[in-house]
């Protein structure tokens, strides 16, 4: 072994920042990649002995058809926190023909140097260790179109640079990252950019975003300034924006046709916000813990909606709930400033939540086209779980729409329910 280092450390070339390995086998190589990981780690490539097993026989490695290591699988299940102990592994001496690498939730120490890495990887997971550096985007290797270092102790700034040709998935969520980042640098070939939970600050230019991106989690940060939704690429699907320090108005009249998820909750937007042109496709849609103000209509929602979250702003106005799409299955308007009256008609079949407290509503219910059936639900456990009584803030007056009063006198709280002919008088709340 004592031959073994002096072999390595001769080989060492300053001017490349990266090791060169020509008279290095591929088994040295690898036993220096391990070579302060914990001993009860090594015992999965060591013998009875304590020596180090041929590479062919070692636990997560794969060789290619020339005996050279092409793939390495260390990852461990998910676990509720990080283990600890595992060691350090030194990521500079893996081979140059390693392609691929997955350490996730190991807990491991190491440092992540995009220079060091192998010419010839083209995926990275580490996700859930206790890897520390920094990293640019131009140094990463050419070929490289996956890098998740999610959950980790990266720091420092992100160096965005469009001359990497590959990168597709980019991961760096729950890091120490900070400062500024230039979404109009990043490389054209991205399309899942994960850069939550740290501390980046600024104001986002999102008109200049890779045309092939579909996803970008930028939420529990310290961004700011006002935000252009006007821009995005035509296939983004996922956008989350929330809790950070968004000011302004927001226009969502322009959002890319085919988007499904979009959360900017918990920031600081205000004026109105119109939903009256949301894309078709989209499934959830926050909006909660702004400072939204104004009447705001849900007439005309998409009819792939599910959840819809407006809790928390400064709404005003009427609540009307005749025209729901069929497929919502959450609605949050709690802790607003409505002061009208509640609209109701047919509810949604698999509506699960309808929140309205903390609102100064009007004691008036206008019944709109419900027909024989106010709300149709799957079971009495459903429709219990409809928080619809308890919820309007005492609204004692129910009429239809000629203004005849439904209600009769000490009932204030009454909600009409046909659940499959099933009584719920037992189950009132």
């Amino acid at each position: 072994m004592l031959i073994c280092h002096i072999l390595l450390l001769s080989t060492i070339d300053p001017s490349l920042g990266r090791l060169t390995y020509e008279s290095l086998s591929q088994q040295a190589l690898m036993e220096m990649v391990i070579q302060h990981v914990s001993t009860h780690e090594q015992k999965r490539w060591t013998d009875d002995n304590g020596n180090f097993l041929d590479l062919d026989m070692w636990s997560g490695v794969k060789l290619n058809g020339e005996g050279c290591v092409q793939k390495i699988d260390w990852a461990d299940d998910i676990q509720y926190s990080k283990p600890t102990s595992h060691g350090k592994m030194s990521f500079e001496w893996l081979p140059e023909t390693v392609e691929h690498v997955d350490i996730s939730h190991r807990g491991s120490e190491g440092v992540f140097d995009a220079e060091t890495l192998p010419k010839s990887l083209q995926v990275f997971y580490a996700v859930g260790n206790r890897l520390t550096g920094s990293f640019s985007l131009e140094k990463l290797p050419s070929g490289l179109t996956l890098l998740d270092l999610s959950d980790n102790e990266i720091a420092g700034t992100i160096q965005t640079s469009q001359k990497n040709a590959s990168l597709e998935r980019l991961m760096v969520g729950s890091n120490q990252l900070e400062g500024t980042i230039d979404l109009t640098d990043l490389p054209v070939t991205l399309k899942d950019f994960r850069c939550s939970s740290n501390t980046l600050t600024g104001s986002l230019n999102l008109c200049g975003l890779p045309k092939l991106m579909f996803s970008l989690f930028l939420h529990d940060n310290a961004f700011n300034g006002e935000l252009d939704l006007t821009h995005l690429p035509e296939g983004m699907l996922e956008l989350t924006l929330s809790q950070n320090k968004f000011s302004g108005p927001l226009n969502l009249t322009q959002l890319p046709e085919r988007m499904e998820y979009l959360n900017i909750a918990a920031n600081q937007l205000s004026e109105s916000v119109d939903l009256d042109s949301l894309p078709k496709t989209l499934v959830q849609l926050g909006l909660e813990d702004n400072n939204f103000s104004g009447t705001v209509s849900l007439d005309n929602l998409p009819e792939n909606l599910k959840y819809l979250t407006l809790s928390g702003n400064a709404f005003t106005g009427d609540v009307s709930l005749a025209k729901l799409p069929d497929n919502l299955e959450m609605l949050h308007l709690q802790d607003n400033q409505f002061d009208g009256r509640v609209i109701l008609g047919a509810l949604p079949p698999d509506l699960l939540e309808l929140m309205l407290e903390n609102n100064p509503l009007q004691e008036e219910v206008l019944l709109v086209d419900t027909g024989n059936t106010l709300w149709k639900g799957n079971s009495r456990d459903r429709a219990n779980r409809v928080h619809m009584a308890a919820c309007m803030g005492g609204a004692g007056t129910t009429t239809d729409e000629s203004g005849g009063d439904l209600s009769s006198e000490g009932d204030d709280d009454e909600v009409l329910w046909d659940d499959d002919d099933e009584s719920s008088d037992e189950d009132e709340e």
